[in-house]
C-alpha cells in the first residue's frame, strides 16, 4: 500500500488543475491515487490545517493550493 501524504495531495491537485481548469474531487483522487476515500479526506484536512491547502465551502471541486 502507497502511503498518501500531503506532498503527493498538493501535487496532484495542482497538476490536475494545470490539465482540466479545476481542482479533482475527493473521489478522483482516490481512484488516482489507490487509496480510500477516508485517506484522501485525512490527507486533505492535514494540509488545510498545516495551511497548505484551502477548502472553498459548499463547493464539490473547492480545493486551492496556497503553496
Amino acid at each position: 500500500m502507497v502511503k498518501l501524504t500531503q506532498d503527493r495531495v498538493l501535487i496532484l491537485i495542482k497538476s490536475h488543475v494545470e490539465m482540466h481548469g479545476i481542482p479533482p474531487t475527493r473521489r478522483e483522487i482516490a481512484q488516482l491515487t489507490g487509496c480510500s476515500a477516508s485517506t484522501v479526506q485525512n490527507a486533505i484536512d492535514n494540509a488545510v490545517t498545516n495551511g497548505r491547502l484551502r477548502k472553498v465551502p459548499h463547493r464539490a471541486r473547492g480545493l486551492i493550493c496556497v503553496t
